[in-house]
Formats: structure tokens, sequence, C-alpha cells
């Protein structure tokens, strides 16, 4: 563990973050854990008809899917929401409170909450189903910090779940993709966030795809 802070401190992990297997997935998480998440991809923040998103990068997302998390906010904009930047904005700590580091799980959602509000956002937008289950529960996780449980509280109930933005927007359809495909509910969405029938909307919406039901999908 102390090996690990030295190098967090260091600029290896975030040189090493974009490396293929194990070695870049371990060196993206050990780069979040020492920086805050600043790179801003927006230039203005003009308000979209379906209100101001605030959109998590995180640190796994940003470190090995960071097309993701560009296409992420292009569908959004498309989908009538305003995206605005939350500098400041840290690892949602999910991670951390599963192997029980429950301090530092603290310190970074009271971090996230900050810059979250900060940024005026209506909603924060979650396209990894772990940090949206996490977040979502920021209150239970301060609820013995009478300073930050009521921010917590109000913080979760406007993180939204990608999937949960687009289907509220319709969503407005594409171009058409004529291919046959299944869906694998993510465990966290579907058990932690309850949000099942949101991400089958927004494939719904898209012409010429066929989805074919995945018998026992709801088994993690």
């Amino acid at each position: 563990m102390f090996f690990s802070r030295l190098l967090a401190a260091t600029p290896i992990p975030t040189l090493l973050s974009g490396v293929k297997g194990r070695l870049g997935f371990a060196m993206a998480m050990l780069a979040s854990t020492g920086r805050s998440i600043e790179r801003s991809p927006y230039t203005a923040v003009s308000r979209g008809e379906r209100g101001r998103v605030a959109a998590l990068r995180g640190c796994v997302m940003d470190g090995l899917f960071s097309a993701t998390n560009r296409a992420t906010e292009r569908v959004l904009k498309v989908n009538g929401y305003a995206m605005v930047d939350a500098p400041g904005q840290q690892c949602c700590g999910a991670l951390h409170a599963h192997a029980g580091d429950l301090e530092n799980a603290r310190k970074l959602a009271r971090r996230n909450i900050a810059a979250f509000e900060k940024s005026g956002a209506e909603f924060v937008a979650v396209n990894a189903a772990g940090c949206g289950a996490t977040m979502k529960e920021y209150g239970h996780l301060l609820k013995d910090d009478p300073a930050w449980h009521e921010r917590a509280s109000a913080f979760g109930s406007r993180v939204r779940d990608v999937s949960e933005l687009l289907a509220a927007a319709g969503p407005r359809a594409g171009g058409a993709l004529p291919i046959r495909i299944t869906y694998d509910a993510p465990c966290h969405l579907q058990h932690a966030q309850r949000v099942t029938q949101a991400p089958l909307s927004v494939l719904a919406a898209i012409p010429g795809l066929e989805l074919v039901p995945l018998h026992d999908s709801d088994q993690c």
C-alpha cells in the first residue's frame, strides 16, 4: 500500500494507463487516486431543452474507455441535453467502498458532491453501472456525517444512468443499424439501481436493430 501511494504521486501511472491488459487497467486505477479529473471537452454551456447535465468521467472509464465517454457526451447533446463541465470531480469511490476503504470513499464522495454542485447541473450522467449505484447511495455512505448527509442525499437524487436520460428524451433515432444483438443487463444497473426498461427503450429506438432476448439476463 505504501509503495502504491508513492507510485500514485508520480507521472508513471498516467503514462502507463493506456497500455493494454492488466497493467494498463491497474495503472489507470492508480492514476485516478492521485489526481482530480480536470480535462474538459466542452466549449459552451448553452442550455438544452431537456436541461443541464454534467457527466462523470470516472477513473477506469476515462483511463481505458475514453471513447465511450466522448460518445456518451455526444449522444446526450443530440438528445437535447446541455453538457456542462464539473472541474474537480474524482473517482466515484465505488472500488474503495467495495474494498472496505470507507474513509477514502467518503472523501471522494464529498469532493464529487462539491464539484457537481458547483457545475450547476440538474443531472449527473453516469455510463458505468457500478459508479451510478454508488453515487445514488452517497446519502447512505455519508449518513453519519451531519454536515454532508443532506447534500449527499440531494446529490444522489440527481444521478442518472445515461440510459435513463436517453429514454426520457425519446430518444431521438439516428441512422439505421441492421444487426441482430442481445442485451446482458449489468448487475449494478438492474439490481442495485433497479433500472431495467430504459436500456431496452434506447435499443428499441434504433432503426433496423433486432433485439434477441437473453435467457437469464437478470442473473449476475
